[in-house]
């Protein structure tokens, strides 16, 4: 291996020369390093799976390490599951988020639509009603001129109040 310090020795392993050495012995013929070097091989090959205990159980420090290896499987297993709900709930805020807004916008485009509708809707009423009152009050005026009918029965003919006409009168002479 290759020291690096007084506390840190790294070892390089050529696992390929170690997989071509385990084709022709069977495990209890392998020497530590060649155990180590065919679990890290196939630790996760399902295919493997049998020869891999058979090492396992030959090695104890195998066998711790496979502990871990699968208490950290669980760890990445457990961790891609919360990222997925995370992601998940992501996803389902933005598109809520997204269906609000467009909802929003709809809404008002359509309330804005009906009352540009009802506003004109309104205001030619308001425009006949206030025709009608000036063509009313007009004809009140025109009666009064002729001096031919009464206060009561211009008020009756032309829809106005009585105090109307006689406003109109009062203000004629």
């Amino acid at each position: 291996g290759a020291k690096l310090s007084e506390r840190l020795n790294i070892i390089f392993i050529d696992l390929v020369s170690i997989r071509h050495a385990a084709k022709t012995k069977s495990a209890d013929k392998l020497t530590p390093i060649e155990k180590w070097g065919l679990f890290f091989s196939y630790v996760d090959h399902d295919d493997k799976q049998d020869f891999i205990n058979s090492i396992i159980q030959s090695e104890h420090g195998i066998m711790a390490a496979q502990n871990i290896v699968k208490h950290m499987s669980k760890e990445d297993d457990n961790w891609f599951y919360q990222f997925s709900v995370w992601k998940a709930e992501c996803d389902y805020n933005t598109r809520m988020s997204n269906a609000e807004k467009r909802g929003l916008e709809k809404g008002l485009q359509k309330g804005l639509q009906q009352g540009m509708q009802q506003g004109m809707q309104q205001g030619i009423q308001q425009g006949i009603q206030q025709g009608l009152q000036i063509s009313r009050i007009e004809t009140a005026k025109q009666l009064l001129a002729m001096g031919v009918l009464s206060a009561e029965q211009i008020a009756q003919g032309t829809g106005l109040p009585i105090e109307k006409v006689k406003e109109l009168q009062s203000s004629n002479k």
